[in-house]
């Protein structure tokens, strides 16, 4: 993905971050799509720490969403990217 010859996947990557908190604050499960996104561009790009974030969020969503299994399994992938 480019914008005048640039790599914009690090920007597309924060934008949908962004928008699946929103998507989670709102209580919406549709915001796990944006995580995914997110997920996937950062991991396309080796920036293992914004992956973990992203996977954070999931997590956090999951847990919202009462899949607190699913939840724990997304935050210790998240913490292990991020150590």
């Amino acid at each position: 993905a480019e914008r005048d010859g640039r790599d914009v996947r690090a920007e597309r990557a924060f934008a949908y971050l962004r928008l699946g908190q929103l998507g989670r604050a709102r209580g919406n499960a549709a915001g796990r799509a944006d995580f995914e996104r997110s997920i996937a561009l950062y991991r396309e790009l080796g920036r293992d720490w914004e992956a973990g974030l992203a996977l954070w969020e999931l997590g956090r969503l999951a847990y919202r969403l009462s899949r607190y299994e699913e939840a724990a399994v997304l935050q210790r992938e998240s913490l292990a990217l991020r150590e």
